[in-house]
């Protein structure tokens, strides 16, 4: 289960990472758009009011910040606390665009914003791209209590149904429009909620074969990648094992596929239960299942598969007995990269079941001929 939910956790790692791309283009987009509107009044209209001008000021920080997180959120080592920190950033730039409003004595503009108010809906939303419901809890959060505070402090410090505000043409001023905004705010919160729980349980499918309950290729070449990177940095031994069911077509063809697919799971049990809790089993495709042992030799690792295997032969399906052939291959002592690892796993296994099956090819010391597993 613990390899589950960090399989799950990978996925969600990528996906925030992905997640966090499109949201620093989209505002950066958003925000160049914005720019340019009082940059041009300011140009062609010659309009210096302060108005105008704090939100120049204001936008030209939105644009630096926007820059910065785009730069970042490109970066291949992905934080996720990156996504907190601009998550919270998003609904605070916009509750500075509507404190300006109160500064600048425009406190209708603050309550009533016909464009400012909606873009924290889009903060809120995007949110679920991250994913994760801390973000989308604390965005939220924060969202509604920093417009909370505006309006309370608009509404003490000024009239704002009097003729003067009235003539600004933002409307009227009541707490039931703005209650029913807040209102909004929670429910994009708990729609962001629910697709980021549902995109965590596609991505624990998405990562799990349905058959036997193993990680599947998918997730396979994921965290492949992964511990060759991992066994690169801190000059560690990886061993891949590449494992095979003997005459897997045979008890296809007479005893039907279901007996196949009885077969596939029990050995899949049989190894998950011999195997250490650090080692990762996968169904790399068919009858083929594949296990990574990080930090482990080849001499470890043979060992450990030649146990689990020695104790396969004590089980059948139908009148046929149940043996594996294996293929093993260890970084950096028979490959130097992801490519060359899983070829020369697979060199092995197809090398096991050309000299009779039921053997283990490959370490230790990468003998070129197979090895007959003890009690064999």
């Amino acid at each position: 289960m613990q390899q589950k939910d960090q399989a799950t956790e990978d996925q969600l790692l990528a996906f925030a990472a992905g997640g966090e791309q499109v949201v620093s283009l989209v505002r950066l987009v958003l925000v160049a758009c914005i720019f340019v509107i009082p940059v041009f009044q300011l140009v062609y209209y010659r309009e210096f009011d302060p108005v105008l001008l704090t939100g120049i000021a204001a936008v030209s920080l939105a644009m630096v910040l926007a820059i910065t997180f785009f730069i970042l959120a490109r970066n291949p080592d992905f934080h996720p606390w990156l996504s907190y920190v601009t998550s919270v950033i998003d609904v605070t730039l916009i509750s500075s665009v509507l404190v300006t409003c109160l500064v600048l004595k425009e406190p209708m503009i603050a309550v009533n914003s016909r464009v400012t108010w909606e873009i924290y809906l889009l903060a809120i939303g995007t949110t679920a791209l991250r994913p994760r419901r801390g973000i989308v809890i604390l965005t939220t959060v924060i969202a509604i209590v920093e417009y909370l505070a505006i309006v309370l402090y608009a509404d003490l410090n000024w009239n704002l149904n009097s003729p003067r505000f009235l003539a600004e043409g933002y409307g009227y001023f009541d707490w039931s429009s703005e209650i029913s905004r807040m209102v909004l705010m929670a429910v994009a919160g708990i729609l962001a909620a629910s697709l980021v729980n549902r995109i965590a349980q596609i991505s624990r499918l998405a990562g799990t074969d349905s058959l036997t309950g193993v990680f599947n290729r998918t997730y396979f070449n994921l965290r492949l990648e992964e511990e060759v990177e991992r066994a690169i940095r801190y000059n560690h031994s990886l061993t891949l094992a590449m494992v095979d069911i003997d005459h897997f077509k045979i008890i296809n063809d007479t005893l039907g596929h279901d007996y196949g697919d009885k077969a596939l799971v029990r050995i899949t049990r049989k190894l998950e239960q011999g195997l250490r809790a650090s080692d990762i089993l996968f169904r790399h495709g068919g009858d083929e299942l594949a296990i990574l042992m990080p930090e482990t030799g080849g001499n470890d690792a043979y060992r450990l598969l030649a146990r689990i295997i020695n104790s396969l032969r004590e089980m059948q399906v139908g009148h046929h007995a149940l043996t594996v052939s294996a293929g093993l291959a260890t970084f950096p002592t028979d490959a130097r990269n992801v490519d060359s690892l899983l070829q020369a796993a697979d060199d092995n296994l197809y090398a096991a079941k050309n000299h009779g099956r039921d053997c283990i090819m490959g370490t230790p010391q990468a003998q070129q001929q197979p090895q007959q597993v003890p009690g064999a």
